[in-house]
């Protein structure tokens, strides 16, 4: 299988994502936002993801949770997402590679995007940054869902994270 048939599969077989406010979610975190009061009710946006269901089955777009970021994690509202020959490799082989990631799962490793929110001990970045990351959610022991690319919203860990300045 090539890239272009990666990309084709995933184009046929996913819808438009799109990001809303989901209201009855709280955020009482004033480190994303220190003119904000702690008290103050922030809604979390919508996620979606393409969802991998089954061994060697077809990507799919589906409605997934958004995860709030640790204490030494940022949110990044991807806008660039790389296709990794081990995504094609998880999807074509089933459980040859990655046997502990749980279905449905949430592949991607590479984000490029605007960071939405940071954790209580996170002080590099601010939301509204430009940041590139490693999205370690195909790895063992990690949140697979909150932590895979292939979504809106991207849980990235403190070391796999840089700046990406604006041109």
């Amino acid at each position: 299988m090539t890239h272009d048939d990666i990309t084709a599969k995933v184009t046929v077989t996913s819808t438009h994502l799109t990001a809303t406010p989901t209201p009855g979610r709280t955020e009482m975190n004033s480190a994303v936002n220190p003119s904000r009061s702690k008290t103050t009710p922030t809604p979390a946006p919508s996620n979606s993801a393409l969802l991998l269901d089954a061994r060697y089955a077809d990507l799919v777009v589906r409605a997934a949770p958004y995860t709030a970021p640790g204490a030494h994690e940022i949110v990044i509202r991807n806008r660039a997402i790389a296709v990794n020959p081990l995504d094609e490799i998880k999807q074509s082989t089933g459980d040859l590679m990655y046997r502990w990631l749980p279905y449905p799962a949430v592949l991607g490793e590479d984000v490029a995007g605007e960071v939405v929110e940071v954790g209580s001990a996170v002080t590099r970045f601010q939301p509204g940054d430009r940041a590139i990351g490693y999205a370690v959610g195909m790895e063992k022991g990690r949140n697979h869902q909150a932590e895979g690319a292939f979504q809106l919203f991207t849980v990235v860990q403190g070391i796999w994270r840089r700046r990406f300045p604006m041109p």
